[in-house]
């Protein structure tokens, strides 16, 4: 008995219930989707952080935000597989400006060799703008008293916001944090309190465009922006766009 019982249990100790999703890794862009399978049909889906990633009952994953996540299926006998999945960008039509904070005029001066520097008679001592073509985009940065980066702002046109989506730009990188007299706030980590920026996204009346601020979270107040830092990067604007 024990003879004809041991081609049974070798048997036993060398099958495989372990349970396969494809692909084991993958890239989707965010708002787009993506199909897994798993090697055995009655799974249940899960995503680890559902921010980055979402997957639904049948396994399809949609991109969410750019990050990392990993997908996970289980069967009925708890045995479980996954896949690492990888959120891209889907909207590059800008760049984040520079937000090395405290850096001097000379320090933003070097970074920004590539771009147009806006030279104005009446330009501020404590601002640098610079535009990539024509009058849109636009990035400029404004300095506290002692010449150190305290805010960087980027601005787009009304109609250039309509075709290039800033807010969607910023949805896919940043995190939402709130809405305060419609402007719109965002932060830069995973975990608010590791913030390092705070960024307000917001619509000036007086320039007729779109603005994004990012300012060191460090040195903001209760409205998240530096309010002289701010102040000296718009008299640049208005004084490019002649308002």
């Amino acid at each position: 008995m024990m003879v004809a019982a041991l081609p049974l249990l070798m048997a036993s100790c060398g099958s495989d219930d372990s349970l396969t999703v494809t692909p084991s890794n993958a890239e989707v862009k965010c708002g787009e989707t993506l199909a897994l399978t798993a090697s055995n049909k009655n799974v249940t889906w899960s995503s680890l952080d559902a921010d980055i990633a979402s997957v639904d009952t049948k396994g399809v994953v949609t991109g969410k935000h750019i990050g990392q996540t990993r997908v996970e299926a289980v069967d009925n006998d708890g045995n479980n597989g996954s896949s690492e999945i990888t959120v891209v960008a889907s909207n590059n039509n800008f760049t984040a400006p520079l937000t090395a904070w405290n850096s001097s005029i000379a320090d933003v001066r070097a970074a920004m060799t590539s771009w147009s520097n806006i030279t104005l008679d009446t330009q501020e001592e404590d601002a640098l703008t610079y535009t990539t073509n024509g009058t849109f985009p636009m990035y400029s940065y404004g300095f506290d008293n002692n010449g150190g980066l305290m805010a960087s702002i980027l601005a787009v046109s009304l109609e250039q916001d309509e075709d290039l989506d800033l807010m969607g730009w910023l949805d896919e990188r940043y995190w939402y944090l709130s809405e305060v007299d419609g402007d719109f706030f965002y932060y830069d980590a995973n975990n608010e309190a590791s913030a390092t920026m705070m960024i307000k996204y917001g619509y000036n009346a007086t320039l007729d465009c779109v603005t994004v601020t990012w300012t060191p979270k460090s040195n903001t107040k209760a409205d998240g922006v530096t309010r002289a830092a701010e102040s000296a990067a718009f008299k640049a604007l208005r004084s490019t766009l002649g308002k």
